[in-house]
């Protein structure tokens, strides 16, 4: 899985472009390097999470805080 930092050196041609580095984008550029693929993601890690106000708290579903895990290594 690479970000855009590693392009510069990168191949250019990827299998899948993956837009967003949050817990989706990268959870989904796991599953796909998992199945074989090789995807490139663009963004920043949670860079939006840095900004939050102080004492702001967010609020989720367990189902939607979830990301699974494409290699199994983790045991709920």
């Amino acid at each position: 899985m690479k970000t855009e930092d590693a392009m510069a050196h990168a191949n250019p041609v990827h299998d899948l472009v993956v837009v967003g580095a949050g817990p989706y984008g990268l959870s989904v550029a796991a599953h796909a390097a998992a199945g074989g693929l090789d995807p490139v993601t663009f963004g920043r890690p949670m860079e939006s999470w840095h900004a939050m106000p102080s004492g702001m708290l967010l609020k989720s579903e367990p189902w939607a805080s979830h990301l699974s895990d494409p290699a199994g290594a983790v045991r709920a």
